[in-house]
């Protein structure tokens, strides 16, 4: 929503965060040489990159630099932080060996050469780079009704009754994966409504994820799965936000989320305000190589979650009115 800033002369009177040991401090000390006024904080040191980008959008912080295939990864899932401008020329990676290695240099010079623009590094690059919310983008299917949230109700209320859920809870969810595109594939390869990986639906003996009906219905038996292995979750209503974090990323991640969260002295079985305080420590190499499961962008299921309960909360008002 900042759309105050166009180039290094509307930084007058901000505040950019990063890690001082980081080539960004220098770039933001280069503009300050340059003459541009703002003021240049340190954050902590142990902070990726990724963290530093969620506390801009959570106001935390006001701004940062980020490198811009950091900052477009972060895109592809997040639609709360924009690319304001450029503070630099475009600048080459490189890998650096040994001089007393020249095998080893050649190898990797080999290796590039010969994968450069390559089948596997256009498709890598475009499921990475590719931003996916564009192929996500679609117009919301509105039903002619009055009343209505999706044209799915009817099909996810009776779900929802099988499965014991409240159905604004699954359009929410639904709306989150899919904005109710029954088409939608990301670049990870989930499918359709629900967003379910292929050989998850196998799993659970659904097929044809592109049909609808059977997408919200093997959408519905997944989550009331990983809400039967959260059992030691006591209160249903915590225990459904981290069901939906596990369908998000994974019930082993969100597990050893949960165990960071007792570590920390925060309560494992309440997800806002304690585990999802510390989940995106699950970045941090330092904290992941700890772990049962390892590196998490555990950041996104902690935004997934609030934009579920938020949406939730306005169509259950919606539907009071």
């Amino acid at each position: 929503g900042d759309s105050l800033l166009r180039g290094p002369a509307d930084l007058s009177g901000r505040t950019i965060a990063v890690r001082r040991t980081s080539a960004y401090w220098k770039t933001a000390e280069r503009l300050q040489r340059e003459g541009y006024e703002f003021e240049l904080v340190a954050a902590p040191e142990e902070m990726e990159t990724e963290e530093i980008i969620e506390r801009v959008a959570t106001g935390e912080y006001d701004l940062t630099i980020a490198d811009s295939h950091v900052l477009d990864v972060e895109l592809t899932w997040r639609d709360d932080v924009t690319g304001a401008f450029e503070v630099s020329d475009t600048v080459g990676h490189a890998w650096q060996v040994r001089r007393s290695e020249p095998e080893l240099l050649a190898a990797v010079d080999q290796y590039f050469a010969g994968i450069y623009r390559g089948t596997f590094y256009n498709l890598t690059t475009r499921k990475y780079f590719g931003n996916p919310r564009s192929a996500r983008a679609y117009a919301t299917r509105r039903a002619a009704r009055a009343g209505a949230i999706s044209p799915y109700d009817e099909t996810i209320k009776r779900y929802a009754a099988r499965f014991d859920f409240d159905w604004l809870t699954l359009a929410s969810q639904m709306y989150q994966e899919s904005r109710f595109d029954p088409n939608v594939v990301s670049f990870a390869g989930a499918v359709g409504l629900m967003q379910l990986m292929p050989q998850t639906a196998r799993g659970f003996g659904f097929d044809s994820l592109h049909v609808p009906e059977i997408n919200i219905h093997a959408g519905s038996r997944y989550l009331r799965h990983v809400y039967g292995l959260l059992d030691d979750v006591p209160d249903s209503a915590e225990r459904l936000w981290f069901a939906l974090a596990s369908y998000n990323a994974g019930y082993g991640h969100i597990q050893d989320a949960r165990r960071i969260a007792e570590q920390e002295g925060k309560d494992p079985n309440v997800w806002f305000g304690n585990v999802a305080e510390v989940a995106p420590l699950l970045m941090r190499r330092a904290v992941h190589r700890q772990t049962k499961y390892g590196y998490c962008r555990c950041n996104e299921p902690v935004d997934y979650v609030r934009k579920v309960r938020d949406r939730e909360r306005a169509y259950a008002a919606a539907q009071r009115r």
